[in-house]
């Protein structure tokens, strides 16, 4: 969820109650939509941290491996430079 508020400025759910029934959509598998202005790149590890079975998700040490190849090797570039 931290990658998405760092995407859209908002807290997820902002614009839903904050009641019972958004907790149990939540935890059906409710996540707040990926805005389209979102690199792809940054979406596709977004969602695999986002995944329901967590051996599949990335382990922090994975996620800054991506995060550094984007910094500092430019990997995905034309990405994170079309989304400004």
């Amino acid at each position: 969820m931290i990658m998405w508020e760092l995407t859209t400025g908002c807290k997820p759910f902002d614009n839903i109650e904050h009641n019972t029934e958004l907790i149990y959509r939540i935890i059906d598998g409710k996540k707040p939509k990926i805005t389209n202005d979102t690199p792809d790149c940054y979406a596709n590890l977004m969602r695999k941290c986002w995944d329901s079975d967590p051996l599949k998700r990335p382990s922090a040490k994975e996620i800054l491996e991506v995060i550094y190849a984007w910094a500092f090797l430019q990997e995905d570039y034309e990405n994170f430079n079309q989304a400004e």
